[in-house]
């Protein structure tokens, strides 16, 4: 479908954009920003992580993914603070999208998604049908880069299911 502006007022978070837009927050796409610093010097850059509405960035998966693509750099992560994101995208927090962004990391999860909603990268604005192709040539790497949830496939044998139990601390060495 064609990319639509969609005007959101005040609706900064995947629950409130994707109630407002009664759509359930696995058709959004979240655009993070991050500061990534190489440990073995002073530098630093920006890269943006898209990862859809109902996952969340593991950032552990994120520092290998980014240390290969520096040649093994070591490097750690830290999200972009509210007036870094403001600097890159011209929008407050909340509102960050794809489109117009380089170095953009995305999760597997969002290689085969089709008319999603993302940021504008405007205040109080959002798109609807928005496709990978819309931003593709400024993608540096689809990887796993979110957390496992329950019920995903088991990473070792990919037949079993997830479970995620509580645990307690039976001693302290």
């Amino acid at each position: 479908l064609p990319r639509e502006e969609v005007n959101t007022p005040g609706k900064k978070t995947v629950e409130e954009v994707t109630e407002y837009l009664h759509e359930p927050p696995s058709k959004l796409v979240k655009t993070l920003i991050y500061k990534m610093t190489f440990t073995d010097a002073e530098s630093w850059s920006n890269v943006h992580v898209l990862i859809r509405g109902d996952h969340e960035v593991n950032e552990i998966k994120l520092k290998k993914v980014l240390s290969s693509w520096n040649h093994g750099r070591e490097v750690e992560v830290e999200l972009a603070d509210e007036k870094t994101v403001k600097a890159i995208t011209h929008a407050p927090q909340g509102f960050a999208g794809p489109i117009g962004l380089d170095a953009i990391f995305a999760d597997f999860a969002v290689e085969g998604m089709k008319n999603f909603i993302t940021g504008a990268n405007k205040a109080d604005t959002h798109f609807k049908n928005v496709n990978i192709r819309d931003f593709k040539e400024k993608i540096a790497k689809f990887a796993d880069l979110r957390k496992i949830v329950p019920g995903d496939p088991c990473p070792k044998c990919g037949t079993g299911k997830i479970e995620i139990f509580k645990g307690i601390e039976v001693g302290h060495i």
